[in-house]
């Protein structure tokens, strides 16, 4: 009986590393906007993991803006993604506003006592539009770390702030308008009036004068003054 050799061939067996996936919640950034930033500090996101955001149908009953999935092999990159999240999702900052609402007049009258920045302001208004007295209709304090609104006696105000973009010292308002109160108009067919609706930016301190004329003698004024 002959012998046989018996050869053993090694076989190399490669584990492959198992991708996990990971949860990740938003509570203050959109989804699609923390996805963005993310990828400027985690580079290995585009290359190596597989990732998807969606909103949360009711961010205010939820509590969060959304969530971000993340599904990735190496626990290292996740670790990276879960830093670099605490620091860019953290609550935007509060502003303060001081806005007033003035009726202006090309005849000789008294002139109201505003903040130095607001004052400075409608003084050069005036020089511009020739203005010569002003009285101020209703003033408030608004507060806001993106929209809000507030009743300022027979008017109303809405502003809402884009902190997507810009800079640190820039307050972009995306939207400002000042509205009627009060109806206007018969039956079904009344509605609030608006009477000025822009956007602008500003710096702290600054105040941005808003106008509209009521007749060729007579102008609403708006001063929003971005407190420090």
């Amino acid at each position: 009986m002959s012998a046989r050799t018996i050869t053993l061939v090694p076989v190399l067996l490669a584990i492959a590393t198992v991708a996990r996936a990971t949860s990740y919640p938003v509570r203050y950034l959109e989804p699609n906007d923390a996805l963005l930033a993310l990828s400027g500090r985690v580079p290995e996101l585009n290359e190596d993991c597989r990732v998807t955001s969606q909103r949360a149908n009711d961010p205010r009953s939820a509590g969060i803006k959304g969530a971000i999935e993340v599904k990735c092999g190496s626990e290292a990159v996740q670790s990276r993604i879960r830093t670099a999240l605490e620091a860019l999702d953290v609550p935007p900052p509060t502003y303060r506003f001081h806005i007033a609402v003035l009726q202006g007049s090309r005849k000789e009258g008294p002139n109201p006592e505003l903040p130095p920045s607001a004052g400075k302001a409608l003084d050069d208004f005036k020089k511009v539009m020739a203005f010569k007295s002003f009285q101020v209709e209703a003033e408030t304090i608004l507060q806001s770390d993106r929209d809000a609104e507030s009743q300022l006696s027979t008017y109303a105000v809405e502003l809402s702030l884009d902190r997507n973009s810009g800079s640190a010292e820039m307050i972009n308002v995306r939207a400002f308008k000042l509205r009627g109160a009060i109806l206007q108009g018969p039956g079904d067919k009344a509605s609030y009036p608006t009477f000025i609706e822009t956007s602008f930016s500003m710096k702290k301190g600054e105040t941005v004068v808003l106008g509209t004329s009521l007749s060729d003698q007579q102008a609403r004024v708006v001063l929003v003054t971005a407190l420090p």
